[in-house]
């Protein structure tokens, strides 16, 4: 065999290696998405009262929904008077309930204060935690009777805004998250507080003059609470038997926006909104699969391919379903590149391979979702204050 017919047999003996590399990579990408389901949307859209719609929740029996956010308000005092004249308007923090099978509004609840954060139920469905803020004055976490719209106490602490409230499973305790000053331009520095539900007793377990504390999650077994602070993006697992740290899982640098645990308890998703303040600005947005166990990362997932080009984005309250098979990551865009809203659902086992169930260009962020009908129903809060749901049919 002379060299010409040698070099031929090499070539042709690597063709059928080739061809199976070229005709794998084609059937890798034309294989459907296994974590897909259906979705689809249920009848028209409910309007709330909220001119900024900031956080919703699902009663425990999946009968009531809560929507929090903020109202149009008239300037009372000196200070809502500059506010009003550099932001033009004076929020005010309002609470609407209404009938999940039929969206009828059973109550609401004003003059909470002037913005309302986040708002959450109480395991057995009957109080409402409402972490409230204002630009004037400090803020507070309100308790609520759900059935009544009944205002039933005041947790009074927090030198600034609160940002975030989370019940015990047991509903004794709530944890508060927030920043240190009410100044919005002294929003650095953060705290989180304990209360005691029963006593209204409260202490607070950490100060910081950097991280402001914007997000708050408690396991399901009860064993941990999570707080996510801001500016430097540390996230901290507690032990919520000692009240003290027990990781602070830092590998988070730029701006952790929702925290939530799995069903078991055993992971913790953080999502990371991928902005930097400091040009060159970094666009990579990702969730974290946190080991609760041993504080180390699980697997991350890129979240920046999910939308249509860089701007600021920003991660609403994360929603795991009750089985604990999917993730809902509400996320959307407030000023940069426009206003913008997504909606995905996740596969827990493949959540790399997010499913857009709502993407719209000038609309106003998802802000909170999560999930009905013993996971069959999956809701939406956006930001222009209307409420969105889908079916599953898995």
């Amino acid at each position: 065999m002379n060299r010409i017919q040698a070099n031929l047999a090499v070539i042709l003996s690597t063709v059928p290696c080739v061809l199976a590399f070229v005709l794998g990579g084609i059937s890798v990408a034309d294989e459907p998405n296994r974590s897909a389901v259906s979705t689809h949307e249920l009848g028209p859209h409910w309007d709330t009262t909220h001119s900024s719609l900031l956080s919703m929740a699902v009663s425990p029996d999946g009968q009531l929904l809560a929507t929090a956010g903020t109202l149009p308000g008239n300037a009372a005092s000196l200070g809502d008077v500059i506010v009003k004249a550099l932001r033009g308007s004076v929020p005010t923090g309002g609470v609407q309930l209404r009938l999940l099978d039929d969206g009828q509004v059973t109550q609401q609840v004003n003059n909470l204060s002037k913005t309302i954060r986040q708002v959450v139920f109480s395991p057995d469905g009957k109080t409402l935690a409402i972490g409230c803020g204002s630009w004037t004055g400090r803020g507070q976490v309100v308790l609520v009777e759900s059935a009544t719209g009944k205002i039933l106490t005041r947790f009074a602490g927090h030198s600034g805004w609160v940002h975030s409230v989370a019940f015990s499973p047991d509903g004794n305790r709530i944890i508060s998250g927030g920043s240190k000053s009410p100044r919005y331009d002294q929003l650095y520095g953060g705290e989180v507080w304990v209360w005691d539900v029963r006593t209204g007793e409260g202490q607070r377990i950490w100060l910081s003059n950097q991280h402001s504390v914007i997000s708050t999650a408690y396991s399901p077994d009860g064993r941990h609470f999570a707080t996510a602070g801001g500016d430097q993006g540390m996230i901290t697992l507690w032990d919520a038997e000692t009240d003290e740290p027990k990781f602070q899982m830092n590998e988070h640098t730029l701006l952790p926006s929702g925290l939530a645990f799995s069903a078991d308890g055993e992971t913790l998703v953080a999502a990371n909104s991928g902005w930097g303040s400091i040009p060159p600005h970094r666009y990579d947005a990702k969730l974290i699969f946190w080991d609760v166990t041993t504080g180390r990362s699980k697997k991350t997932v890129n979240v920046t391919k999910w939308w249509p080009e860089r701007r600021t984005i920003v991660f609403g309250e994360l929603a795991f379903s009750p089985d604990g098979k999917y993730l809902a990551l509400p996320m959307g865009s407030w000023n940069r590149g426009g206003n913008w809203a997504q909606l995905s659902l996740l596969n827990v086992e493949q959540p790399a391979e997010g499913q857009t169930v709502f993407a719209a260009e000038n609309h106003r962020p998802v802000t909170s979702a999560g999930f009905s009908d013993s996971g069959k129903i999956l809701i939406a809060a956006f930001g222009n204050g209307e409420i969105r749901r889908w079916r599953i049919d898995k």
